[in-house]
């Protein structure tokens, strides 16, 4: 049912029968208005004068509602033209219908916001040698939040720059805009896409996509076919300064 004051529109949420055939699900079955102290208004209706139960073989039929706590009785004239009279006269079939009353609704979690900071360096455990001799260590650093609510993380914000260092040559750098969505998980695990936004590295470019996966004392970066990992543990927060563990 829907409008307010004198005019309302009453449409079908689940398949209904009133006599022989059935009124389908979506279907705006009555236009009710009120300019006094009753209802009055238009029922649509199977016509009985046509076999079957054709949706095109409708009319629409004078009806009168009348609500008494959580009944509601429909009057429908059986003709046009004439008016609805009481329920038991050879011009009026009467229905009863009952209100269903909604279950009670949970109240919504409210989202929560969360910070992080990252600070990791260190030797690669592992993969040393896919960059280069000269590959001496690398480090991520950067700090960003996101919104969760349940095991969604709704939005999420941040940014963190990747630094490959060298010995004799300039550092290759990567800067990552933390954005969109993702998923929080349990004991505080959050995963969120990372995307590069600028890179000194002839082996990622711009646009790249990936991920960053937060937990308390760790911390993991997979981008551009990288993937750095925090190997050793640390007490709950959301600092970590640990070794790596590169794999490319």
């Amino acid at each position: 049912m829907r409008g307010s004051g004198a005019s309302f529109t009453a449409t079908v949420t689940a398949a209904t029968r009133f006599a022989v055939c059935t009124h389908a699900r979506g279907e705006q079955m009555w236009t009710i208005a009120r300019p006094g102290r009753w209802y009055s208004g238009r029922h649509l209706s199977f016509d009985d004068l046509i076999p079957g139960c054709n949706a095109d073989d409708r009319i629409w039929l004078p009806a009168a509602w009348t609500v008494a706590g959580n009944r509601l009785t429909v009057r429908i004239a059986r003709f046009t033209g004439i008016t609805p009279g009481p329920c038991g006269s050879a011009s009026t079939v009467c229905f009863t219908l009952r209100r269903v009353v909604r279950p009670h609704t949970a109240a919504v979690e409210a989202p929560s916001r969360h910070s992080f900071t990252v600070a990791v360096s260190g030797r690669p455990a592992l993969g040393a040698k896919t960059l280069g001799s000269r590959y001496l260590g690398s480090t991520i650093e950067g700090e960003g939040g996101f919104t969760e609510r349940g095991s969604v993380i709704l939005s999420s914000s941040g940014t963190l720059t990747v630094t490959h260092d060298y010995d004799e040559t300039p550092d290759v750098k990567v800067r990552l805009r933390v954005r969109g969505r993702g998923a929080f998980g349990p004991e505080g695990t959050a995963s969120v896409a990372v995307a590069v936004v600028s890179s000194s590295s002839p082996f990622c470019f711009v646009g790249e996509e990936g991920t960053l996966v937060l937990a308390p004392g760790r911390a993991t970066v997979s981008v551009c076919g990288d993937n750095l990992q925090s190997v050793h543990d640390r007490p709950a927060g959301t600092e970590v300064t640990v070794a790596l563990r590169l794999r490319s």
